[in-house]
């Protein structure tokens, strides 16, 4: 089983999509804190508004990975490969754990001294749940795979899609069919459309969007992991 290690917000869900697709094979949800995968978090190919997946092969498939956002919660056997996907930590942080365009609070042109006391707090769990994924991928024995989200996302997709399909083992055909039309499979991977649509416009959309002083702020919160996307483990 592969699993599939990324912090909320980083792109997990299109991986699944482009493995789903790929691999015709469908992928597993996160577990929750009793360890079971949740009965919210199914197969991609079961949702409704995923589309272009071949249901009828999937359906008959057995699974072939599982979704982790944080590394405590990977059983210690059972995972024999991994796809560690990373995106800019200020991103993830500002999309999930602040709610990004559900909440104006951190868009605000000055952050007052109790809301940056309250962001260095509560950014100290989301950047130790971070690092400790890093530290997990760092640490596996067996094959793993790198994965920018700012890569597959706006830079080179098409390589980021081709070292997945590599990785995984996918039919030859599945991927150039994929790669002839990255635009549409994205496109029908979407959960959210209207969300898709803003954050992903540009790879640091909500850090952009933010003053100066309060990115500082972010800046100094996640300094050890800012520079984890330009210089990843081989």
């Amino acid at each position: 089983m592969i699993g599939i290690l990324s912090y909320p917000r980083s792109g997990n869900h299109l991986v699944r999509y482009i493995i789903e697709y790929l691999s015709e094979r469908p992928t597993l949800g996160c577990r929750g804190a009793s360890g079971v995968v949740t009965s919210a978090d199914i197969p991609l190919y079961r949702r409704p508004s995923v589309k272009l997946l071949n249901k009828t092969a999937l359906k008959a498939a057995s699974p072939i990975s599982e979704k982790f956002h944080f590394s405590k919660y990977i059983p210690k056997t059972g995972i024999d490969r991994l796809i560690f996907i990373w995106r800019d930590p200020i991103e993830c942080y500002i999309s999930h754990d602040l709610g990004g365009g559900n909440s104006g609070l951190w868009e605000q042109k000055a952050w007052t001294p109790k809301y940056v006391q309250a962001i260095q707090l509560t950014s100290t769990d989301p950047s130790s749940r971070m690092h400790q994924n890093v530290l997990y991928y760092r640490a596996f024995e067996g094959p793993r795979l790198f994965v920018s989200y700012e890569e597959l996302i706006f830079g080179n997709s098409a390589s980021e899609i081709t070292k997945i399909s590599h990785f995984i083992g996918a039919p030859h055909d599945r991927l150039a069919t994929f790669l002839a039309d990255i635009p549409t499979f994205f496109e029908a991977s979407l959960k959210s459309p209207v969300r898709a649509a803003s954050s992903h416009s540009h790879p640091r959309f909500y850090a952009s969007r933010l003053f100066p002083k309060n990115l500082t702020c972010l800046q100094q919160s996640f300094e050890p992991l800012l520079n984890v996307g330009a210089t990843p483990c081989p």
